[in-house]
């Protein structure tokens, strides 16, 4: 990787368009190796270019357009920025292993219909379940401090929501185009609601 980067450097001015594309993509590489992450080999049969995993401490292309089950590996303490956006996940099983749900992790999951979010997670983040239109019921539980903007908005299909003591603050427009949503329970513990 070093040597091939160092010649693409060398002949910055007569890159082909292709090569650029490469250049590019190993810097994100050589970043991703010096901030401890490790590559799994890539089946290109199974590969989906949007959506990553880690795996065992390792980052793979997965969720091919077929996957509609998940269970997410027990090694796996954070699921990571848009992991499963787009895809055609129905459900999916969080182990308590898992931290924080990252931003738009599950975003346009459009036939995802139910979570159950484990005791282990704090935080759900930005747009985390946006757009996830057939999702009718999600379980908060008391672990969930902060529930960040968008992070369910335009569940079409949500009809109540429990919001445990735990959570302290809801971020903007957190439920919006949510039309179905007949019930929302807003615990005392709550002390900033934005937007």
């Amino acid at each position: 990787l070093e040597a091939v980067m160092a010649d693409y450097k060398k002949r910055t001015d007569t890159l082909t368009p292709k090569e650029q594309g490469s250049l590019k993509d190993m810097k994100l590489v050589q970043e991703m190796y010096a901030r401890g992450y490790d590559f799994m080999p890539i089946d290109i049969f199974q590969a989906h270019s949007r959506n990553f995993q880690i795996i065992d401490g390792k980052i793979i292309a997965i969720a091919p357009a077929g996957l509609t089950e998940y269970i997410i590996p027990d090694s796996v303490i954070e699921i990571g920025d848009r992991a499963f956006s787009h895809s055609n996940l129905i459900s999916v099983t969080i182990p308590n292993s898992v931290t924080k749900i990252g931003c738009a992790a599950f975003m346009s999951c459009s036939d995802l219909t139910s979570v159950s979010i484990p005791n282990s997670v704090t935080q759900i983040n930005k747009s985390a379940f946006c757009d996830c239109q057939k999702l009718e019921s999600i379980y908060i539980p008391d672990s969930v401090i902060e529930i960040d903007e968008h992070a369910f908005s335009s569940c079409k299909s949500l009809t109540s929501i429990n919001i445990p003591n735990s959570v302290t603050s809801i971020g903007n427009f957190a439920f919006s185009g949510c039309c179905n949503l007949m019930c929302v329970d807003i615990p005392s513990s709550i002390t900033e609601i934005n937007g």
